[in-house]
């Protein structure tokens, strides 16, 4: 007699990237950093100084400057 197909098929196997370890009360988890790089970082903080001190120029120089010119005739 031919063997009749099962009706239920087990779940297929679920595949994790680790194995868990024990938990301990006293373990710390911490969040995973953003991949932020200190380089860019860096940059991004002389860029936007810049651009600070550049609008703060245009702002506050004189839209009519008189300039006197001593000792010249």
């Amino acid at each position: 007699m031919a063997c009749a197909p099962s009706k239920s098929e087990p779940p297929p196997p679920q595949h994790h990237h680790y194995t868990p370890l024990p938990h301990d009360q006293n373990d710390n988890v911490l969040p995973l950093s953003s991949s932020h790089h200190p380089r860019r970082i860096t940059i991004s903080v002389f860029v936007t100084l810049l651009l600070l001190i550049s609008a703060s120029a245009y702002v506050f120089w004189p839209s009519d400057p008189s300039l006197k010119m001593y000792g010249c005739g």
